[in-house]
């Protein structure tokens, strides 16, 4: 795996280094493959991001998604979350289609955040794109013309009208994988780090953290009944990075989708939601890992 990890900040970060116009609402935006030329310093490099992609994109060349190839044939879907490795290559765009990004702050406030982990089409776990018909690519291709039309013609409606036609489109890609995806049980035995989403995941799902704090590197190697040398040195080989850094970046991520769909509640109780001991403790990793404080991150 490629050491050299670029991070994309912003959806805004991201146009600026494509050379795309900036997008007209912040932490959102739809890219036209066919006016995108990548550049040759991102040609070829792993990079992670802090919003979400959706790409429709006619190409039979293969992305790379964590550690597993992305396996994509003509005209169909792929989709990135925040924090995820990605890579591909200036082969990758067939020029016919487009990029649809959006930040989990532009859904602040919007009930549509606190779905997006339903949404499991954006998980390592899969690792084929979803599969079109001429009639669900047009059914797509329609909602895009819809959104550039109100991108268009913004006014005080619009915001919430493309909120309304990305949740849309989200749960049409939810049908489609229904139908195409069945999980690879082959797959899911061999990757450590779906193991380890699949077993932080369930910690959350069972409130484990209200009881036993933060999950750490020993409950996952004991999940996964080894040692935690050997899981360390398994994640390592995977991702180039540490396991409790990876562990703390999961929490920390959903800790970003608490402090925008829950405004009114403080800091303070929201560490206490996600594990944390103490307020101060999720402070300092939150800042660790973001560069900002939460309140900070909330305000920005």
């Amino acid at each position: 795996m490629a050491t050299n990890i670029f991070h994309f900040e912003s959806v805004d970060h991201f146009y600026q280094l494509l050379g795309q116009e900036p997008p007209k609402i912040p932490g959102f935006g739809i890219i036209d493959l066919s006016r995108l030329e990548v550049p040759e310093q991102v040609n070829d490099l792993t990079v992670t991001c802090e919003f979400y992609s959706i790409m429709l994109n006619h190409t039979n060349t293969s992305l790379k998604y964590g550690t597993k190839e992305y396996l994509q044939e003509s005209g169909l879907l792929t989709f990135v979350s925040p924090g995820q490795l990605a890579s591909g290559s200036k082969e990758t765009n067939s020029k016919k289609g487009w990029i649809i990004n959006f930040s989990p702050k532009f859904l602040q406030d919007n009930p549509l955040l606190t779905k997006l982990n339903s949404f499991n089409f954006f998980s390592y776990e899969v690792n084929k794109a979803l599969a079109l018909s001429e009639h669900e690519e047009q059914f797509l291709n329609n909602i895009i013309a819809h959104i550039r039309t109100e991108l268009s013609n913004f006014d005080k409606y619009s915001k919430a009208i493309i909120m309304e036609e990305l949740g849309l489109m989200l749960h049409y890609c939810l049908r489609i994988q229904e139908r195409e995806i069945e999980p690879s049980e082959e797959q899911s035995k061999t990757d450590i780090i779906i193991k380890i989403d699949n077993i932080l995941n369930q910690y959350y799902q069972n409130n484990l953290q209200l009881t036993d704090g933060i999950p750490d590197i020993d409950y996952v190697a004991k999940q996964l009944n080894i040692s935690k040398k050997h899981l360390s040195k398994l994640v390592k080989e995977s991702i180039q990075n540490k396991t409790t850094d990876y562990i703390n970046t999961f929490v920390i991520n959903m800790a970003k989708h608490w402090l925008l769909s829950h405004p009114d509640m403080n800091i303070k109780n929201i560490s206490y939601q996600l594990g944390f001991s103490y307020p101060h403790h999720f402070n300092n990793v939150f800042k660790k890992i973001t560069g900002k404080t939460p309140l900070a991150y909330r305000k920005h």
